[in-house]
């Protein structure tokens, strides 16, 4: 009961003749409205619906973070996270924590792409709809992928062999710039059988017997006669014929 209900009950007490039951029931009544006010004032402590970083605790739950360290039973950012500026922050890689802004960039020495990041050393083009970083020389294509420049046609990438004329994919004549094997009717073949042999983008050729192709050449293999180093398959020539070593 604070100072001024009591000096009111003593006032009516003084003033006016009452019985000791009414009296009572006075008394009573304001013993009362003050303990009601002392049970339903919370404390500052008791309003609050979770504990900040750095406060103590004993569970999870008791933290506004949801983490209670069970190191020094503080609450604290979960893990993963990093307290900057008063709250926690957390960067998915390759991002990293700008604790200046608080904000996840990029490393150093790397670029923003989509939702990764592109080294600057290798001066990277970088196709943002799909966060792909492609290699110099090469460009994005409309669904994100990576093309050799020279390929790219129209948004699309052609497939090897193929040049861009007039926005269409074209076959480009065969030759040593785009076909590692041999040329056939203009087209590239692996040069790896003894009907189509060859290499460095030059015409097939015809491996006749007792010749095979090796390497995309038509040589002779090991137990066949050989007059040098330079017929055999192995490079080795030994007494008329090709040997293994």
């Amino acid at each position: 009961m604070n100072d001024y209900r009591f000096d009111e009950l003593t006032k009516e007490l003084a003033a006016t003749p009452v019985s000791r039951r009414r009296a009572l029931k006075l008394l009573l009544a304001g013993a009362a409205t003050g303990l009601l006010s002392t049970v339903t004032t919370p404390s500052a402590y008791a309003a609050r619906n979770c504990r900040d970083i750095g406060q103590t605790c004993q569970s999870d739950a008791q933290c506004c973070t949801r983490f209670c360290d069970n190191q020094n039973f503080r609450c604290a950012c979960t893990p993963g996270t990093e307290l900057c500026n008063g709250k926690c922050v957390g960067c998915q890689p390759p991002f990293v924590l700008n604790t200046s802004t608080c904000q996840c960039e990029c490393p150093q020495g790397t670029t923003k792409c989509g939702n990764t990041c592109c080294s600057n050393s290798a001066t990277p083009v970088c196709c943002a709809n799909s966060s792909t970083c492609c290699p110099s020389g090469t460009q994005c294509t409309n669904v994100g992928t990576c093309c050799p420049s020279d390929r790219l046609c129209a948004g699309e990438c052609c497939p090897p062999g193929f040049t861009c004329s007039n926005n269409q994919c074209v076959a480009s004549p065969c030759g040593a710039s785009n076909c590692p094997g041999c040329c056939q009717n203009n087209v590239c073949q692996p040069g790896n059988t003894d009907l189509l042999c060859g290499s460095g983008g030059n015409t097939c050729t015809t491996c006749t017997p007792p010749n095979v192709c090796c390497g995309g050449q038509c040589k002779r293999p090991n137990g066949a006669a050989c007059s040098g180093n330079g017929n055999c398959c192995s490079g080795h020539c030994r007494m008329g014929v090709c040997t293994a070593t």
